[in-house]
C-alpha cells in the first residue's frame, strides 16, 4: 500500500494522526519509508480479556489463552 498515493489518503492521515503525537515529527518519515498491506480476510475473529485475567502487568495468561482458542477452532 503506496502511503503517497491519492486513494489512500485517509489511512496517510489516521497514521499520521495516531503516531506522530506519539513519537514526534519525525515519525512521518519513518511512516513513508515502512511497508502497508490491505488484508481482506474471510474471517475474523478478536478477544478481549480484563486485568484479572491477564494477570495485570503480566500479559494475558495461559489459562485465558487456552479459553479462546477452543471457540476460534470451532468457528471455522
Amino acid at each position: 500500500m503506496d502511503l503517497d498515493a491519492p486513494e489512500h489518503a485517509d489511512f496517510r492521515r489516521t497514521v499520521l494522526d495516531t503516531y506522530i503525537p506519539i513519537y514526534g515529527a519525525g515519525w512521518e518519515e519513518f511512516a513513508s519509508s515502512a511497508v502497508y498491506a490491505r488484508i481482506d480476510p474471510q474471517k475474523m475473529f478478536g478477544a478481549a480479556f480484563s486485568p484479572s485475567d491477564a494477570g495485570a502487568d503480566e500479559g494475558v495468561s495461559l489459562p485465558a489463552v487456552r479459553s479462546v482458542v477452543p471457540a476460534i477452532r470451532d468457528a471455522t
